[in-house]
């Protein structure tokens, strides 16, 4: 169109540009002011809603990683109660129940004891320093010993021991206690055992000199020691052995318990007097405690010191205690074919 009010027009936009352009920006098209901030709100919001859920999707994951890692460490269940493996409060941890049993029994067999030579000794009309042999090979005597005294002491001894596996985890998960695949638990038989076959007990028992001092019933002391303090320790770990020897040929065969086995071996260390020197050869034996004991054990805390000084007292008595009860019916059944 050539009218003047169109060319007027042209020849303004021209000069200065379009209106619309100006205003809009294209032509046709407004600028999206109004909108574009919004469009932008949007777009943070759902990557912040997705950084969320990524977070959350990977505690989900690391919290089944750690439940998975707690599974095979402690076994099923949660935290472990028994004062064993590692109760969850400083109560069951402690060993107060445990050490209160050991001198309950203790002082029953004490008493027991003590009762029987007073009765002996006014039936005889003198007074008598020890009980007989005969006087404390009673049964009474041997339920007690049996049945109370070497239950307490073995639940004292098997405070804060370590699982089977022994030994602590390798990964950064060390907090947990390790356990074998079948759970099991260490016995304080165990502990005999790994004594002895650290100190090399089969070979000492195999020796000529062992089997001729056998025979004769003597006591020998390791290499050229003869006398003095050194000399009793090695007659008393020589002991220890030797008797660790015979319970393992008299009662593994027939394969008694470690409970069996355990009772022959304080009773043993009864009737030879030696029960004290004996635990004592045991547990404080750096290698042996360090192995099996977690830090807050009983052994560890205290080195066993107090129960040692409690057991002093039945070391007064001389004992004549069947070794071999667990073995002796199943060993006449054997005899009668």
């Amino acid at each position: 169109c050539n009218c003047g009010n169109h060319a007027t027009e042209a020849a303004y936009a021209g000069k200065h540009g379009s209106p619309s352009i100006k205003k809009y920006g294209v032509r046709g098209r407004p600028h999206d002011t109004t909108t574009r901030t919004p469009r932008l709100n949007r777009a943070s919001s759902q990557q912040k809603e997705q950084l969320r859920e990524d977070t959350a999707h990977l505690v989900d994951r690391a919290t089944m990683l750690i439940n998975m890692l707690r599974f095979a460490q402690l076994g099923c269940g949660g935290a472990p109660s028994d004062y064993r493996t590692g109760a969850p409060t400083a109560k069951g941890n402690h060993w107060g129940d445990l050490r209160a049993n050991l001198e309950l029994a203790t002082a029953t067999l004490v008493e027991q004891l003590s009762s029987m030579t007073a009765a002996d000794s006014d039936s005889d009309g003198a007074a008598l320093t020890a009980a007989t042999p005969s006087l404390n090979s009673s049964q009474e005597v041997t339920l007690i010993v049996r049945k109370q005294f070497v239950p307490a002491l073995r639940d004292l001894i098997h405070h804060g021991l370590s699982p089977a596996s022994s030994g602590r985890s390798l990964v950064s998960w060390s907090c947990f206690p390790s356990r074998s695949p079948s759970g099991k638990l260490l016995h304080a038989w165990d502990l005999v055992l790994q004594y002895y076959h650290l100190k090399r007990g089969d070979h000492y028992n195999t020796t000529p000199a062992r089997r001729l001092s056998q025979s004769f019933n003597l006591e020998l002391s390791n290499g050229s020691i003869s006398g003095g303090c050194a000399g009793q320790y090695a007659g008393h770990r020589g002991a220890l052995l030797a008797a660790v020897g015979n319970i393992l040929a008299t009662h593994t065969p027939l394969k008694r318990s470690p409970d069996s086995h355990f009772k022959a071996f304080v009773s043993e260390a009864l009737n030879q007097q030696r029960l004290v020197v004996w635990l004592r050869l045991l547990l404080r034996c750096q290698h042996l405690v360090q192995k099996n004991y977690q830090p807050w054990s009983y052994v560890l805390q205290t080195g066993f010191e107090d129960a040692l000084k409690s057991l002093e007292a039945v070391q007064q008595f001389q004992f004549s205690l069947p070794v071999d009860l667990a073995v002796r019916s199943l060993r006449n059944i054997a005899d009668a074919f």
